[in-house]
């Protein structure tokens, strides 16, 4: 993969079988290994009942 171009996808989850939840999506652009334009990060729901004291395992919720 020299300079094929990807996107590298990330989520971070909470909870376990139906009750988990999506609390973050990411992605960045690659070609090959390097990185080009900016990542992308959202916090899903950041207000939701569920993530109230959640900032220890994620730091930033």
């Amino acid at each position: 993969m020299p300079r094929s171009e990807w996107l590298l996808f990330s989520t971070d989850t909470f909870g376990q079988g139906d009750s988990s939840h999506i609390v973050e999506l990411a992605a960045q652009r690659m070609r090959g290994w390097e990185t080009t334009g900016k990542p992308f990060q959202k916090l899903v729901q950041p207000h939701a009942d569920w993530l109230r004291g959640k900032s220890n395992t994620h730091g930033h919720i």
